[in-house]
C-alpha cells in the first residue's frame, strides 16, 4: 500500500544574503530557503534547506543578475 500524504506544507522564498565588495564590484548572493513537514500512514518528513539560485553583481556601469542554473 502506498503511503498517503495526509498533511503536507511548504514554504519558500528568495533571500538576498550579505555582499562582498571586491574593488568596484559588489556581489550579493541570493538563496531560495525551503522549509517543509508532511505525514503519511508511516510517519512524518522534515526539509529544511538554504540553496544559492542566482548572484547580483554591481559595479559601475549597472547591475546584473547572473542565474547559477545558467553558469556551465
Amino acid at each position: 500500500m502506498a503511503p498517503h500524504s495526509t498533511l503536507g506544507i511548504t514554504h519558500r522564498r528568495l533571500r538576498r544574503g550579505p555582499s562582498v565588495s571586491a574593488g568596484d564590484l559588489v556581489l550579493t548572493p541570493v538563496v531560495l530557503e525551503e522549509q517543509a513537514a508532511g505525514t503519511t500512514t508511516r510517519g512524518c518528513w522534515l526539509i529544511a534547506a538554504k540553496r544559492p539560485v542566482a548572484v547580483i553583481v554591481a559595479e559601475p556601469g549597472g547591475r546584473r543578475l547572473l542565474r547559477l542554473d545558467d553558469v556551465a
